[in-house]
């Protein structure tokens, strides 16, 4: 049995370092060149591919896996032996017939045989497999063997013969170190040269997704992605990532391809196959819905904003939020149009005492409005739009935390007042509609302890976990932007803001928005945006809360603004080109630099 289980895996690919490698160097074959190595690997159902998510439909037949011996893959005469090849490092599984699989679609009971990785240069390549084009770091791959073959070599026959379970990586949150990865990792440096080898004693299934037999995957007919390239496999590809840091991943990155003698070694800095064309092959998935179960959107992360519009459509549209705002003298912020009367908008019972509920929702602090009669209206919004909630968005530092910037400016926090059409009835109906909803948004500056805020800030220890609530009150909207806002034709002043029409800054980031964003900015201390970002987005663990606990960030990238223009509710043009509206500061200076001239005469 050991004899069939060696020469499988020397078809495999595992010793061929002579004749085939990633980068071509020497005199060995480069990827665009293996088929010089075996002709199959230019046949037509190659792997890796890339996973067309919007592709990919759903098979009632992929049910969970059946998982045995995954915890404790040693031999009965020792641990598991980690070696190097020269193309990566590879775990071989010595007693197959107690590490086996069966279910998740599969025709049979299937045996372990061996494990390896595939990484990349950088921590934005790696994978050979990716999801809707976007790989991961690195990749791990468990090979399996049809039980009724008896051995990966006579697998290597049959279309079905091998099996190989697919996990991706990402790059931890806060960059933290796999702590269950630490036994695999620290030996590395033991087989830094080709040819060397350690043995190794690790709990294999504590390195996975928690119950990874239930998570859910995609599934395609493959091949090996190394040469010999048999078009042999089944492929199972997981949804649900492993965290890594970038430290762990280095120490892959520093092995070599040649034996420690070598007159001249490689770095194996990279091995991964490029994606292969799909052809008419499908992919199938085991989840029904439109998106995984596991999947929770986030900022940061395989979850986060890079990957909302692989399961929101929407957030790669053309109307998108945020933005930046464009300096005035750009060709996006449109000529001052008097005939909107952008100056108009006024802000109805802004001054009313607001009773709520404010909330952590795992993405931020949110206020829900009970008030029913705060609105505004006028300033070209096409009818009057209610107050149903705000919520703010704010960074890890000063540096960042605002949604929108202002000609490249971050700001650290950035409040959005959320309205609704009134003709719509609620929020939740006025969202799908092209005119539906109206955010006004106001810019943070640090300075002094802002105490309007007091009611808000005092709150935010009640709802540091997510899906935490408490009542409140105590302020008015008023008090948390400007306390002299206009709310009426002679009543309040009209602060200066920019219009335009985008979406919503979450997903499913409706594009039934208009935006305003107020110039001026409100004043907040540093340690009152500390308690913002104390701010959790996970419910009460009962245990220790450590740094990766925080939201940490939650706001969206800029987004392209495309052919839509921005609007400015003030002449520009006739204060000064380029200029930002006087100010009342500034207004005093000039009146005081004028005094000064006269008395000087």
């Amino acid at each position: 049995m050991k004899m069939k289980l060696y020469v499988g895996l020397c078809v495999i690919g595992l010793t061929l370092a002579a004749d085939w490698s990633y980068d071509g160097h020497g005199d060995t074959k480069g990827p665009s060149d293996w088929d010089d190595v075996a002709t199959i690997c230019n046949g037509n159902r190659q792997s890796p591919i890339s996973i067309p998510y919007l592709d990919v439909s759903y098979d009632s037949s992929l049910t969970s896996f059946n998982l045995t011996g995954y915890d404790n893959m040693v031999a009965s005469s020792g641990p598991l032996l980690l070696t190097n090849n020269g193309h990566t490092v590879v775990l071989n599984v010595n007693n197959a017939s107690a590490t086996k699989m069966f279910g998740g679609g599969l025709d049979g009971e299937y045996y372990a045989a061996q494990l390896h990785y595939h990484w990349g240069a950088d921590d934005h390549t790696g994978s050979e497999h990716v999801i809707d084009g976007r790989y991961s770091p690195l990749e791990v791959h468990l090979v399996h063997y049809k039980a009724t073959a008896g051995s990966v070599s006579a697998g290597l026959l049959s279309g079905d013969g091998l099996a190989v379970l697919g996990f991706l990586f990402e790059i931890d949150e806060y960059d933290e170190d796999n702590t269950n990865l630490n036994p695999l990792i620290n030996s590395l440096t033991d087989v830094l040269y080709k040819g060397g080898e350690t043995s190794l004693s690790m709990n294999f299934a504590n390195t996975m997704p928690a119950d990874w037999s239930n998570l859910e995957y995609y599934r395609y007919l493959g091949s090996l992605t190394t040469p010999t390239c048999n078009e042999a496999v089944v492929w199972t590809v997981f949804e649900n990532r492993i965290p890594i840091s970038t430290a762990q991943l280095l120490k892959f990155r520093q092995l070599k391809q040649l034996a420690s003698d070598a007159a001249q070694n490689y770095p194996l800095s990279f091995n991964y196959r490029p994606l292969q064309p799909l052809g008419n092959r499908m992919v199938t998935k085991s989840f029904e819905t439109s998106q995984p179960s596991g999947y929770s959107w986030q900022y940061v992360g395989y979850q986060g904003v890079d990957s909302w519009s692989t399961y929101y459509a929407t957030c790669s549209g053309k109307m998108q939020s945020p933005i930046d705002i464009p300096a005035v003298t750009s060709k996006k912020v449109a000529q001052f149009d008097s005939t909107k009367a952008l100056n108009t908008l006024e802000f109805i019972n802004y001054d009313q005492l607001i009773t709520g509920t404010i909330k952590n929702n795992g993405h931020t602090i949110q206020v829900d409005v009970n008030n029913n009669n705060i609105y505004i209206h006028k300033g070209d919004l096409h009818g009057r739009f209610k107050v149903a909630q705000f919520h703010f968005h704010w960074g890890r530092n000063n540096n960042e935390g605002s949604e929108h910037t202002h000609n490249g400016r971050k700001y650290p926090l950035e409040l959005h007042i959320v309205h609704y059409n009134e003709s719509y009835g609620s929020l939740g109906k006025a969202a799908g509609k092209f005119d539906g909803l109206a955010v006004v948004g106001f810019w943070f500056e640090v300075g002094a302890e802002n105490t309007n805020y007091s009611p808000i800030i005092s709150k935010l220890p009640d709802v540091k976990f997510k899906d935490t609530n408490q009542p409140i009150t105590g302020f008015t909207l008023r008090e948390l932007s400007f306390p002299d806002l206009k709310s009426g034709p002679n009543q309040g002043r009209a602060y200066d803001f920019f219009r335009y029409d985008g979406g919503l800054t979450t997903p499913g980031c409706n594009e039934h928005v208009v935006w305003s964003m107020m110039v001026n900015t409100i004043k907040i201390s540093n340690s009152q945006l500390a308690a913002f970002r104390d701010m959790l987005h996970i419910k009460d663990p009962g245990r220790p809360l450590v740094e990766k606990d925080k939201i940490g960030l939650n706001y969206r990238p800029t987004q392209p603004l495309y052919n839509r223009v921005v609007h400015a509710s003030w002449n520009y043009e006739a204060t000064a080109v380029g200029a930002a509206p006087m100010t009342v500061q500034s207004l005093v200076t000039c009146v005081l630099l004028m005094m000064i001239g006269v008395f000087v005469r």
